[in-house]
């Protein structure tokens, strides 16, 4: 077996580590939205946001998308589930937070 074959990411173990791992990056998107949600509620407090100014969405990336990418982007990730190691590509999109603005009324503070 030569270098690139041993480099080669097996995606089932890959696929089934990351169904292992889902309810800890799950758990970890509760925590987000929740201090996301405490800090758009400050701005409320503070008066520069309106609760109707702004959406907060969280998502943790379900197993068909994690799938998908492992398949797209085969050569691009070495350890998709690495924790961030200097040696190592993983996907950095496992958990996500997106805040959209209806209005440009609390723009700067944000």
């Amino acid at each position: 077996m030569n270098l690139d074959e041993r480099l080669k990411v097996n995606h089932e173990e890959t696929i089934a580590e990351f169904k292992d791992l889902r309810p800890a990056y799950e758990s970890y998107e509760r925590i987000l939205k929740a201090y996301l949600k405490n800090e758009l509620l400050e701005f409320e407090r503070m008066g520069i946001l309106k609760e109707d100014d702004y959406r907060l969405k969280t998502r943790t990336k379900t197993r068909d998308s994690f799938k998908g990418k492992l398949k797209r982007k085969e050569d691009d990730y070495t350890a998709p589930l690495s924790d961030g190691q200097a040696d190592k590509k993983g996907f950095t999109d496992l958990v996500g937070a997106k805040i959209t603005l209806i209005s440009n009324y609390g723009l700067e503070a944000l």
